[in-house]
């Protein structure tokens, strides 16, 4: 059998489609998984509008810079819908609902500024969980005092979703960490921290600690799910 069609006869014995959260503060290596992922098959939203903290050999066929989150939600289902985009990867969800609320602000006032917002925000919530494709989303955190001790989780805006609520919409969050080796800064995600969302299935990966690696992510996945 040709290896095309053993790929398309792997694909379609895939179980579930993996939506994957790493969350961090700025500069702790989320946007550099990014590095490893396909340029040819993956579908990147960069709403944070920023150049990659990384040399690129060759530029991803598929990108949008969106400057709204009607163009947000445009970039998501063009990618999702496009069968030559094998993965997606949103950097940053926190940056997209920075303009969602900025966006209420201008068009509401009061009570409806978040009644909109939380609308928005569970249609995009239940639009991801049905692209039948894996998505990596990233993440800004947030720390709070929540039942008497502080919790990180993902960033969001008002009660709906704020305080760790985001996190059930998402099969995996990982966190993710630092530090030197050789000189040099070595970042790596955590599947579990104390005193943060972190959450995996079971056996999903091996380690407490692992690659920073959005293919070493996407093919955990597919493995995971077939």
């Amino acid at each position: 059998m040709a290896t095309k069609e053993k790929e398309q006869q792997k694909e379609s014995k895939r179980t579930f489609y993996g939506k994957i959260a790493v969350v961090g503060t700025s500069g702790s290596g989320k946007s550099y998984l990014m590095k490893t992922a396909d340029p040819e098959t993956t579908g990147i939203i960069n709403s944070e509008r920023k150049p990659y903290p990384f040399k690129m050999d060759k530029k991803f066929r598929y990108e949008g810079s969106p400057k709204s989150w009607a163009g947000f939600m445009k970039n998501l289902k063009d990618f999702a819908e496009n069968p030559e985009i094998k993965y997606i990867i949103i950097d940053s969800q926190t940056m997209a609902l920075d303009m969602l609320i900025r966006e209420m602000g201008n068009a509401y006032s009061g009570y409806d500024i978040y009644k909109n917002y939380n609308k928005e925000v569970y249609n995009y919530l239940d639009y991801l969980k049905n692209i039948d494709k894996d998505v990596i989303v990233l993440s800004h955190d947030e720390t709070a005092l929540l039942e008497g001790y502080k919790q990180k989780y993902m960033a969001s805006h008002g009660k709906e979703f704020g305080d760790g609520k985001m996190e059930r919409h998402y099969v995996c969050v990982l966190y993710t960490g630092k530090d030197i080796k050789n000189g040099v800064p070595e970042y790596f995600l955590k599947t579990f921290e104390e005193d943060t969302t972190s959450k995996t299935p079971e056996n999903m990966f091996p380690e407490l600690h692992i690659p920073n690696d959005a293919k070493y992510i996407f093919d955990a996945l597919s493995v995971y799910y077939s």
